[in-house]
């Protein structure tokens, strides 16, 4: 596998931001080295590996990120203050991987994309489907701006009883909020107003939690 490395070619992001002028934002997309190893496999032979080849799945892990970083850091220099969106996290959240695992094949090799987005203001999503309570810390602790998608229990997060434990300066959540009111509440400071918003657009709403003391 060879590391990227060289110009980008930035002339189609820029003319799609031309031609959208204020009527939407380009979105650039990268996928993270769980998911470049996770999809050599089907699912259920890549949950058997990630559990019993620790070391030998680290090994691929760290040659994918050497392989993409660069590609990344190129394109987060040539096109500051871009939203990006990193896909993969899934791939080792619960009911396949426990949270520990997450950790070590998703937060610790995903943090060096985010740091290179945010080198240069860049802002940085994770996507991740599913059940999220107990990895939300991994995923926090990427240092990343925002999350989606937030979906509805049972087949997603159950975000009762989280905030006090995941609050911090800022951040944004993207999903299906309104089917989560205690735990939208809870993460909100109890602002009924920003939840009415979120009622009143169902199928995908946006919230930005505020700074918190």
């Amino acid at each position: 596998m060879e590391t990227r490395t060289g110009e980008v070619d930035t002339s189609p992001v820029i003319e799609t931001e031309d031609a959208l002028g204020e009527t939407g934002i380009v979105l650039m997309e990268a996928i993270d080295p769980l998911c470049v190893v996770a999809e050599l496999f089907a699912l259920e032979d890549f949950t058997v590996f990630a559990f019993t080849e620790n070391a030998l799945m680290h090994r691929g892990l760290e040659k994918v990120l050497a392989a993409i970083l660069p590609g990344i850091e190129a394109a987060a220099r040539a096109l500051p203050g871009r939203l990006w969106r990193i896909c993969g996290s899934e791939y080792a959240s619960p009911p396949y991987l426990p949270p520990g695992l997450h950790e070590e094949y998703f937060t610790r090799y995903t943090k060096p994309m985010v740091d290179a987005i945010k080198k240069h203001g860049g802002y940085a999503r994770i996507h991740s489907h599913g059940m999220l309570r107990d990895i939300l810390p991994n995923i926090i602790a990427t240092g990343c701006d925002g999350l989606d998608p937030i979906e509805p229990p049972p087949q997603g997060a159950d975000l009762g009883g989280v905030g006090a434990r995941h609050r911090r300066g800022r951040e944004v959540h993207v999903g299906v909020l309104a089917q989560h009111r205690e735990g939208v509440l809870e993460l909100l400071g109890r602002e009924a107003h920003v939840f009415q918003l979120a009622q009143r657009h169902q199928k995908i709403v946006a919230f930005i939690q505020g700074k918190t003391g």
